[in-house]
């Protein structure tokens, strides 16, 4: 039990029952897919869920899940544990590349956390897009994996790389505002 436990049984509930936390017009956070436009825009083939985690005082608790009973407290704590990664790996960076440590201070961090799921679409999965190519805004990005499927990929030198999930291992992407303070 735990954070990918119950990642996983939020996914699998009945549809009305994500729907209450569904997005509204205009905010990120929410059940359902980000960005939507229009009706006859191609949408990524998963399940997506947002919320904003950290500071406490930014989160919108409308949007957080009763069901599975145990997944707010395990969001809570899931998010302060990988807030305290990340100023660390923040602390580690700055010191290294000398870089002045109030740039990574607790008071300029917000966490936003994104969930995913990807149901199988055989026959047609060479068809479907599972998540848009893009890159992280952020100044770091922590990745869970929840299972062994593997679907990441980095582009490295025009190449699209998978990368093999690990099953009790988190994922550190650069974002783009750690390599534009690297320039």
């Amino acid at each position: 039990m735990g954070m990918k436990h119950d990642t996983q049984k939020f996914f699998q509930l009945p549809i009305d029952v994500k729907n209450v936390y569904a997005q509204r017009q205009g905010d990120l956070q929410g059940y359902g897919q980000a960005f939507v436009v229009s009706d006859d825009q191609k949408l990524e083939w998963a399940d997506m869920f947002a919320l904003f985690a950290q500071p406490p005082e930014a989160r919108d608790m409308s949007y957080w899940p009763c069901e599975p009973n145990t997944f707010r407290n395990f969001i809570d704590k899931y998010s302060s544990e990988v807030m305290k990664l990340a100023h660390s790996l923040g602390i580690f960076v700055a010191k290294t590349l000398d870089l002045n440590p109030e740039l990574v201070k607790d008071k300029h961090v917000a966490q936003f956390l994104r969930m995913g799921y990807y149901p199988p679409c055989a026959p047609m999965s060479e068809k479907v897009l599972g998540f848009s190519a893009h890159s992280d805004l952020s100044f770091l990005t922590i990745l869970l994996e929840v299972n062994s499927v593997q679907g990441l990929q980095i582009k490295r030198h025009g190449a699209w790389i998978p990368v093999k999930p690990r099953r009790d291992a988190l994922l550190v992407n650069v974002g783009d505002l750690l390599e534009i303070m690297l320039q």
